[in-house]
């Protein structure tokens, strides 16, 4: 019963510390087929172009998006009352800013993969 109070404590913790004040993302999200003019329209300005040997651009912006890690630790406690072993686990939630390219084919359309999370509205 300890362990699992133990383990409700870190991830309420970690809900907790994921609250933090964050850039503003878009809530719409890139979808293939998209235009050019749709993805400028929607997310502004790429932070950069760059061409590929396919004919098409790479266009980068900014994405937000929740890592996950997990932790923990065993090990055995002496106290008065003897030896104790223990468990401690918890997962390390945290939002990182990356830039990630949308991959445009040389027709002018949104391909896939798309990076996971949200633009980061600059």
């Amino acid at each position: 019963m300890k362990i699992q109070n133990g383990i409700l404590i870190a991830l309420t913790l970690a809900g907790l510390i994921g609250c933090e004040s964050v850039p503003e993302t878009s809530p719409v999200a890139v979808r293939p087929g998209m235009t050019r003019e749709q993805l400028k329209a929607r997310y502004g300005e790429p932070l950069r172009v760059e061409p590929v040997a396919s004919g098409g651009e790479d266009w980068y912006y900014r994405f937000l998006a929740w890592k996950s890690r997990p932790s923990g630790e065993t090990g055995l406690a002496v106290g008065t009352g003897g030896t104790e072993s223990y468990v401690s686990a918890s997962v390390e939630m945290s939002k990182k800013a990356e830039e990630r390219p949308i991959h445009i084919s040389p027709e002018g359309f949104v391909i896939t993969p798309i990076p996971e999370g949200r633009i980061v509205k600059e």
